[in-house]
This record gives structure tokens, sequence and C-alpha cells, in this order.
């Protein structure tokens, strides 16, 4: 007569020890999809405002004239930025938006945003040197037109 033996414990002890390290990953790579959507929207954010502020609008003016009547203004670049705004960032953790270089009298216009974003997983955590926020900054400049 052969006796087995049930091994059940040993399939529950050897899932808690693993689940943990799983999940702990799993989180880890949704919040890095998270912090990386929300970096390429901020550049991409930036680079489309640029795009707008460097748009010539009055093709009357001589071609080396770039003065505050000859490109968008402030107003239609900072719209243009906003409007590729993303779900995952709410307006409030914008920081130091900054558009240089319009409706003046330059070449080039840059702008450049700062996006403070909270972390939940224990990786961003140790990323953020401990704060528990990240601060995600973006730039792009174009020459004008």
């Amino acid at each position: 007569m052969i006796i087995q033996r049930r091994k059940s414990g040993q399939a529950v002890v050897e899932y808690s020890l693993l689940i943990p390290i799983f999940l702990l990953v799993f989180f880890g790579i949704v919040e890095f999809g998270i912090i990386f959507h929300c970096w390429i929207t901020l550049s991409a954010q930036c680079s489309a405002a640029a795009k707008v502020g460097s748009k010539r609008i009055s093709l009357i003016a001589g071609r080396d004239s770039f003065t505050a009547y000859t490109h968008s203004t402030q107003a239609q670049v900072a719209a243009a930025f906003m409007s590729l705004q993303s779900n995952f960032m709410p307006t409030t953790s914008y920081k130091n938006i900054q558009y240089t270089g319009v409706e003046v009298a330059t070449t080039t216009v840059t702008v450049s945003a700062d996006f403070q974003m909270g972390t939940w997983s224990p990786f961003s955590y140790l990323l953020s040197g401990g704060s528990g926020t990240l601060l995600l900054h973006a730039a792009a400049t174009e020459r004008k037109e």
C-alpha cells in the first residue's frame, strides 16, 4: 500500500514568498510607464508651443522683421501648450512654464516647463531621493520664420 503525502502547503508558501516580488515589479513597470508618458507629453507640449510661437502670422512685414506683431502672441503659444495636456497631468502640477522670445524682437522661441508628480511605488520613491515627488523638465527651441 502506497501512502500519498499532500504537498499543498508548499505551494502556498512559495506563492506567498513570490507574489510580493511580482507585484512590486508589476507596479514599478506601470509607474515607470506613467512617468515616461508624462515626460513625453510635456516634451510634445513644449515643442508644439514653440512651433506656434515661431510661425510668422504677418506676411506683409519684411523677412528679417521679428516684432510682436509679426509672430504669434503669448496667449496663442500658451493655448497651444495646454492643448496637448494629458489626463494624467493636472494643471496645478505644472511649474515654471516659460515662453522666451515670444512677442519680442528675437530670432528664436524657447518654451520650457516643469511638471511635478507624486510617486506611489517604492522604486520611484527611491528614484526621487526619498522626497516622494519627481520633477520632470522639458524644453524646445524653434527658429522664427
